[in-house]
């Protein structure tokens, strides 16, 4: 599939009017995903909906979606860094609950430390 100025223009109208990834793909005969990583390529994000302060995470549980600037960050808020400093105006640091001590919420914690065994299934060599 071929990403025309015409197609971009229509993906960037659809997301300053607010529809999610799944109604973009709809309307242009993709799947949200295919449609996802596309806009993640070109740049562009969609706005989290008012109102809608969880979503589900990739180990299927929900969480609440917070953002903070450097500025707004506590010693009890997750430091993960959400988008590209130096390129992104709209950087910020996930902002959700941490655990005491530890710089990231769960979520992010179980990607920047997965457990031995995923990291050796992912191609890891082992100390022998």
């Amino acid at each position: 599939m071929t990403w025309t100025k015409e197609r971009i223009e229509l993906v960037k109208s659809l997301v300053e009017s607010g529809a999610s990834g799944e109604q973009i793909g709809k309307r242009l005969g993709l799947t949200r995903g295919s449609v996802s990583r596309a806009m993640s390529r070109m740049g562009i994000r969609i706005k989290p909906r008012s109102g809608n302060k969880f979503y589900r995470s990739a180990g299927g549980t929900y969480r609440e979606e917070t953002s903070a600037a450097i500025a707004q960050l506590t010693s009890s808020m997750c430091r993960w860094p959400e988008g590209d400093p130096m390129t992104d105006s709209g950087f910020h640091f996930c902002g959700a609950h941490k655990n005491f001590m530890l710089p990231y919420c769960d979520h992010h914690m179980s990607i920047a430390y997965p457990p031995v065994s995923r990291r050796n299934n992912a191609g890891v060599r082992q100390n022998v």
